[in-house]
């Protein structure tokens, strides 16, 4: 009885630790003029956890690590590239990227 109770205390533990890093990198320009677009709003895509928002830098590029749940395998890291004057844009797992972003 008490290995199964030591197996469940395990199980329990286990399942609890189901986090995972997503990370993402990359840089958006302007697709007309191939120049960096600073101050572009990423939004962290998410149905369950409150609006994770930030920024790109002067020269376009941007840098996300976000720490989220996933028992069995990390979810995929989504996210909005929005600026004013310019057509919104999702992307999933964007590692060193560039994104192009069309007025």
């Amino acid at each position: 009885m008490q290995k199964v109770i030591l197996y469940l205390k395990l199980i329990l533990f286990l399942a609890g630790c189901g986090d995972c890093i997503q990370d993402g990198s990359g840089v958006v320009l302007d697709a007309a003029t191939n120049l960096p677009v600073d101050s572009v709003k990423i939004r962290k895509m998410s149905k369950r956890e409150s609006e994770w928002v930030f920024y790109s830098g002067k020269n376009g590029s941007f840098e996300a690590s976000y720490i989220s749940g996933g028992l069995w395998r990390c979810p995929d890291l989504e996210l909005e590239i929005s600026k004013q004057g310019y057509r919104s844009q999702r992307v999933v797992n964007p590692q060193n990227d560039t994104i192009y972003l069309s007025k």
